[in-house]
């Protein structure tokens, strides 16, 4: 038997056919980051451009001297490499973000399903108003503050 709503809640079913979950790590100091707790298709096709997408220097530089190496000793065993590489990186693309966030000072805070990106992070800052984005573009008067 489904729970009954609240008295001030809207009934419209939401379809969950149209969301996806994304991941939030915030900090103490409000510093947050949100990523899809899924890669995108990008992260199987493009392993490199997906890391460095998600700022994941060492992981990429990683992907980008095996297939270096790969290439110089056969140029089909290169592309064995890329299609290896794309599943490790589909597959643990989300660890690679924890732990790099993580090493940034963020913790884990929840999960929050959105239908893209630019909803979760306003999901993000109706709960937490003052929070900035990790990579936001910081303003003049907070550098000098900082």
């Amino acid at each position: 038997m489904p729970c009954p709503l609240p008295d001030a809640a809207e009934g419209g079913r939401i379809d969950p056919e149209g969301l996806q979950n994304y991941q939030v790590m915030r900090s103490e100091m409000g510093v947050y980051d949100l990523y899809p707790a899924m890669p995108s298709l990008l992260a199987l096709v493009a392993p490199p451009l997906w890391l460095l997408q998600m700022r994941l220097w060492a992981q990429a530089a990683t992907v980008v001297a095996a297939l270096a190496a790969a290439a110089v000793v056969m140029p089909v065993l290169a592309a064995v490499v890329w299609v290896a590489a794309g599943l490790w990186v589909r597959r643990t693309g989300a660890a690679f973000l924890r732990a790099d966030r993580a090493g940034r000072g963020l913790r884990f805070a929840g999960v929050f399903a959105a239908r893209g990106e630019a909803e979760a992070h306003a999901a993000h800052l109706a709960r937490h108003p003052g929070d900035r984005y990790l990579f936001a573009a910081v303003a003049p008067a907070e550098e000098q503050a900082a």
